[in-house]
């Protein structure tokens, strides 16, 4: 998990830093390096709720469907965000697309994190303010597309 934040943290700092400028090939780059991020991030995540499931599956316990199920909305999420930045995707249906994403996917999964459902079992992944920089990225990577026309 400390690689994974490594990682993130490196190519979320790139990727920022590419927005600035312009052009296709760098708005093109920092999405690359929002999806290597993403997938890292939540990637690892997803692995240690699926492994919360493979412990727990042999008993009737909550736990192991919620393991399965935050892992499956986690990957979920971050390959919906990555499809997102395709650059073949007109701007208008990836932003109202993306909204959807960041409001109605993405919002469900922090309050699940922050109410702390599943405490009892492992909290890898508090709410913290770092979970902001996944739709504020996106969103600035996206508007990128635009500036280069």
């Amino acid at each position: 998990m400390a690689t994974a934040k490594w990682i993130v943290g490196i190519t979320f700092l790139v990727a920022f830093v590419l927005t600035f400028w312009r052009g296709r090939q760098v708005a093109q780059t920092a999405a690359a390096m929002f999806c290597v991020g993403t997938l890292a991030q939540l990637g690892a995540l997803a692995d240690r709720y699926f492994e919360i499931w493979v412990i727990n599956s042999g008993s009737n316990d909550v736990a192991a469907v919620l393991g399965l199920f935050v892992a499956v909305w986690c990957v979920c999420y971050a390959l919906g965000a990555a499809a997102l930045l395709w650059p073949a995707i007109p701007q208008r249906k990836a932003v109202i697309f993306g909204y959807w994403l960041h409001l109605v996917f993405l919002l469900p999964l922090l309050i699940f994190f922050m109410v702390g459902i599943m405490e009892h079992v492992y909290r890898f992944f508090p709410f913290e303010i770092g979970w902001l920089v996944y739709p504020l990225l996106w969103f600035r990577i996206r508007e990128a597309y635009v500036r280069e026309a």
